[in-house]
């Protein structure tokens, strides 16, 4: 959702848990390989 974070905003979770652990989950998803089969995800679009 990083890249898409314009588009989509999650009210839901707190906002010190998006700021700090989100970035921190995805770093590591990141680390493992996990984004790999995105790589060619379609641009966000902007407005």
């Amino acid at each position: 959702m990083r890249p898409y974070r314009n588009e989509y905003t999650m009210l839901d979770v707190p906002p010190l848990v998006q700021r700090f652990v989100f970035p921190l989950v995805v770093g590591l998803g990141m680390l493992l390989g996990k984004y790999r089969k995105y790589r060619e995800a379609p641009a966000p679009h902007r407005d």
